[in-house]
């Protein structure tokens, strides 16, 4: 998937495309929210980053990239996932969200494709 002048050629970069988007575009949160939940990031750090932006979303509170770092120093998770600087990695190539609700809805394709290929490889129907 072509994102203004970068190809997403990897889950990691569509993730970290989507949540940095939802970031720096707070208009696309409910679309996306609306299609991902927590099994569907492949990166444990993307979940952490995505429920952050849940809560701040649930909540009210202004979202942008001080509120994520607040929510997740606030528990105890920002230094273990690597800190401000990783969260600044999300959003710094991003110059625009319009493709936020597309990648989110490949990802939730991909990982259901997946889902259901490991069921039918473990014997269940699907």
């Amino acid at each position: 998937m072509k994102i203004g002048d970068k190809e997403i050629d990897n889950l990691y970069e569509m993730e970290a495309y989507i949540l940095g988007a939802m970031i720096l575009d707070n208009n696309c949160i409910a679309d996306v929210m609306g299609l991902l939940e927590d099994h569907h990031w492949s990166s444990h750090h993307h979940g952490v980053v995505f429920d952050a932006i849940y809560s701040i979303y649930i909540d009210s509170m202004p979202l942008d990239l001080v509120g994520v770092r607040n929510v997740l120093r606030k528990s105890g998770v920002l230094d273990r996932i690597g800190g401000v600087s990783y969260l600044v990695h999300l959003v710094d190539n991003i110059s625009s969200a319009d493709k936020a609700v597309a990648c989110a809805k490949t990802l939730r394709e991909l990982v259901e494709k997946v889902e259901a290929a490991t069921a039918q490889a473990l014997g269940f129907k699907v």
